[in-house]
């Protein structure tokens, strides 16, 4: 059994009752379909789901622009094939669970639900809800796989330039160490930097400092900044808060500090060989951009171990499991699966009994 959430959902008559403290579901939308053109879909649907296709002719399509968008959305799901013969279109679905995606579609149309509770939430979310940020980044790696079998280019939505501090130091082993915080929407490491604001007038420079006032509380006096790629690396993702692919030129700077250099609790030191290792984990602790690490560990001796120095006080490195997120450590993963996979625990521990019971006869 694979692990993840099972796909059966059962439910007595009293589920399916109102509920008693209906909760908050947002604005109603504006009733942007009339009644008519709602009983069109409505009729299409139930076409469509009674006999497991349906037929319109081109007439009629071409004077109902809703229904036209309406199929076109369908198509856009993949739920929906169209042929055209003569002067009508037949519409069949593309596989069994289609065959009820119109009516379902209509119902969020006619009574004025919406998908998503709220598209300003990127962690957490209710089991029974659904999550923004996994529906657009499944909408955008799917653009992009299909975008490049096409033979075209993916244009990346929207360019976000970034700018990274690298501090070095050297902790009591005389191992060289590289500062990391932890991103707190994320719960992963990232250096010290961000993106680009509006006031930050497009300088790099300007920007690495400002992140590192205000993250660190150093004043801008005691820092020195050497620019480590003279021109931007360019990488792409997809974004953390908007979901959608983009575009992250980024410049990275090495750190020297004048006096002393105080981190905070959500600070963590690492040496090159985590860096290396953490990197090729799936789902590791690191959430740097591969193309900035691939730069920075370029070259023997690496190019993020000739970095500037940045202070000379010695540091405490964080050990690999004060690192490692408790989902990656192998004890604590397979008890998260077994917990996922009740099925699995009950037969395993059946066929631990039957072992037991056997061997008691011994």
């Amino acid at each position: 059994m694979q692990p993840g959430k099972p796909l059966s959902k059962y439910f007595t008559e009293s589920d399916l009752r109102p509920a008693r403290c209906s909760g908050h579901t947002g604005l109603t939308p504006m009733a942007l379909l009339s009644n008519v053109e709602l009983d069109d879909v409505r009729s299409l649907a139930e076409e469509f789901s009674r006999g497991g296709e349906a037929a319109v002719s081109r007439s009629w399509l071409n004077s109902n622009p809703h229904m036209r968008i309406f199929i076109a959305f369908l198509c856009a799901l993949g739920s929906l094939q169209v042929e055209e013969s003569g002067g009508s279109y037949r519409l069949t679905p593309s596989g069994g669970l289609a065959r009820h995606v119109p009516q379902l579609l209509h119902i969020y149309l006619s009574e004025s639900l919406t998908l998503i509770d709220s598209w300003n939430v990127t962690r957490v979310i209710p089991e029974e809800s659904m999550s923004a940020l996994e529906l657009l980044t499944q909408f955008e790696l799917r653009r992009i796989d299909l975008t490049r079998r096409a033979g075209r280019d993916v244009r990346p939505l929207a360019e976000r330039p970034v700018a990274f501090a690298v501090f070095h130091a050297v902790n009591d082993k005389g191992d060289d160490c590289y500062l990391f915080e932890i991103n707190q929407d994320w719960g992963r490491l990232n250096f010290i930097g961000g993106k680009q604001e509006a006031a930050d007038g497009g300088e790099f420079r300007t920007t690495v400092s400002r992140e590192i006032v205000e993250e660190l509380g150093l004043a801008e006096h005691r820092l020195s900044l050497s620019r480590l790629n003279s021109e931007p690396l360019t990488a792409y993702g997809l974004s953390g808060n908007a979901g959608s692919l983009a575009h992250y030129p980024c410049v990275l700077y090495g750190v020297r500090v004048d006096g002393p250099l105080r981190i905070r609790m959500q600070d963590r030191w690492l040496t090159e060989r985590q860096i290396r290792e953490f990197r090729e984990l799936r789902d590791g602790p690191l959430m740097v951009n591969p193309v900035y690490l691939d730069f920075l560990l370029a070259g023997s001796p690496s190019r993020l171990s000739r970095t500037p120095v940045s202070t000379a006080d010695k540091v405490r490195t964080w050990r690999d499991h004060e690192i490692i997120p408790d989902t990656e450590r192998p004890i604590k993963r397979w008890v998260r699966v077994l917990r996922e996979n009740k099925d699995l625990l009950a037969a395993v521990l059946t066929l631990l009994g039957a072992v037991i019971a056997f061997m008691s006869v011994f």
